[in-house]
């Protein structure tokens, strides 16, 4: 699963697309929190 959002987000940076990029971080601390367990 980390291998998997590994790929995106070095294809996103390669591609120059920073907007998405940092959509992109967001939504994966976002889901990381929540498979945690945290209530954020």
């Amino acid at each position: 699963m980390i291998k998997f959002f590994r790929r995106i987000r070095y294809n996103l940076i390669e591609t120059g697309k920073t907007g998405k990029y940092f959509k992109y971080t967001i939504g994966e601390l976002i889901l990381v929190c929540c498979l945690s367990g945290n209530d954020y």
